[in-house]
């Protein structure tokens, strides 16, 4: 039984969208890249809840190589491992205190070390994918 079911008068949630990686893509890259961006505009006196999936493969071993979560610019949160194969994780995050307009929600990954192997996210042709989904409640 669902019992605050978005969109009745009950629930806080203000609005919620999603985005995910249709195309593949690839990085061998140690500085930052976007993986996956989502943008909302809020309102004033509300909060963002954010889940950010992933589901990569790394194409030769790799000692160390990140994902970090990044809104406004500003990394909130980061996940470092050793990557042999294919390695799937998640972060749930509550965005608070930030002012109305548009808000920017970033997946990224690098690899520690130059020439370590290929990060790939191949939703359309093997499973794996990444994935943002930004919900807007009120306080």
């Amino acid at each position: 039984m669902l019992l605050n079911p978005v969109g009745s008068a009950s629930t806080n949630v203000l609005q919620t969208i999603t985005s995910k990686v249709t195309a593949n893509k690839s990085s061998t890259s140690t500085t930052f890249a976007s993986v996956l961006t989502a943008t909302i505009t809020k309102v004033a006196s509300s909060n963002l809840l954010i889940w950010a999936s992933w589901s990569f493969n790394f194409a030769y071993y790799c000692p160390v190589a990140f994902v970090r979560l990044v809104v406004d610019s500003a990394e909130v949160l980061r996940a470092g491992e050793l990557w042999d194969q294919t390695q799937s994780g998640y972060f749930v995050y509550r965005a608070t205190g930030l002012s109305a307009g548009a808000r920017v929600v970033d997946l990224q990954w690098a690899l520690a070390v130059k020439g370590d192997g290929t990060f790939r996210c191949r939703p359309a042709t093997v499973p794996e994918g990444a994935a943002i989904t930004v919900m807007e409640v009120s306080v």
